[in-house]
């Protein structure tokens, strides 16, 4: 499930994940200097977080973290396509980051190019993103009617 995020509702719901505290503290200062940030939960539980805001007409990705036991399961695919969602929603153009070197080539499989940043419109990231999960027109268009 994706939710908005709250300082005080991560604070309080990674109070509760102590064995993953060193992820849990990257999580929580990525959310203090960010505009908004969309949390991955299940069974209660933060999986995954991706911090944004809006930079001179741009959606600017400032963290994505999976916590550890949860990568490779396509959580930060899914929080990715929520801030594209939300760019096409604010009509926003341009999804920008500056990623990790460990972490570049899961950005360029998604469509991400090297600008100076790393830059994608929410039309492609979306069709990637698709592409990834191998899902049908109808399963996609399902999956984002959970983003609305």
């Amino acid at each position: 499930m994706l939710i908005l995020a709250t300082k005080e509702m991560l604070k309080s719901a990674l109070e509760e994940q102590r064995p993953y505290q060193g992820d849990a503290f990257s999580i929580l200062c990525m959310t203090l200097s960010s505009n908004m940030a969309f949390c991955f939960m299940e069974k209660d539980k933060v999986q995954g977080v991706i911090s944004f805001g809006e930079i001179n007409g741009r959606l600017y990705v400032y963290e994505l973290v999976t916590l550890t036991p949860y990568q490779k399961q396509g959580i930060g695919k899914k929080l990715l396509l929520k801030v594209a969602v939300e760019a096409s929603k604010k009509r926003i153009g341009i999804i920008e980051l500056s990623p990790l070197s460990t972490s570049v080539s899961f950005y360029q499989k998604l469509g991400f190019t090297n600008q100076g940043y790393y830059t994608v419109t929410p039309k492609k990231l979306m069709r990637k993103i698709k592409q990834s999960f191998h899902l049908t027109s109808q399963e996609f268009s399902d999956m984002i009617k959970q983003f609305y």
